[in-house]
């Protein structure tokens, strides 16, 4: 379950809800310490408990799709497929696929595994318009 509290305005979340089948949503206002948010979809804002919205998992096509480019693949110990990406933005920033959904970003050797923790680097970097209009 995501902890509302980790979240910032602008992440990106998917939504489980009755009226909406799974979607992606844009945080738009956090309420009641972190336990309500209300979520753009669309052209719609709507109030959802942080129970019914989960987190947005990375993945190498998310990175590729995001303008950054596969620098090199090779095999780590004949177990784990490595991969290394590379963005330039304003700055340099390369991303190691340590294993499925476990990403490492070189610039600071943080490690992450959803959207939201990779919007909130980019934006401690400074580069907010990137993090707040990455395609999903």
């Amino acid at each position: 379950m995501l902890n509302g509290n980790e979240l910032m305005l602008g992440d990106y979340v998917n939504i489980a809800n009755y009226d909406y089948p799974e979607v992606v949503g844009k945080i738009k206002a956090i309420y009641t310490g972190g336990e309500e948010v209300l979520v753009n979809i669309l052209e719609d804002s709507v109030l959802f408990d942080t129970k019914d919205i989960s987190e947005i998992s990375l993945s190498k096509t998310f990175f590729l799709e995001n303008d950054f480019e596969e620098l090199r693949a090779f095999e780590k110990l004949h177990i784990n497929e490595t991969y290394s990406l590379l963005c330039n933005v304003d700055i340099k920033v390369v991303v190691k696929i340590m294993h499925e959904n476990c990403f490492r970003c070189e610039v600071y050797g943080i490690e992450m595994n959803y959207v939201h923790e990779f919007q909130h680097l980019m934006r401690l970097l400074g580069l907010f318009d990137y993090a707040n209009n990455l395609k999903i």
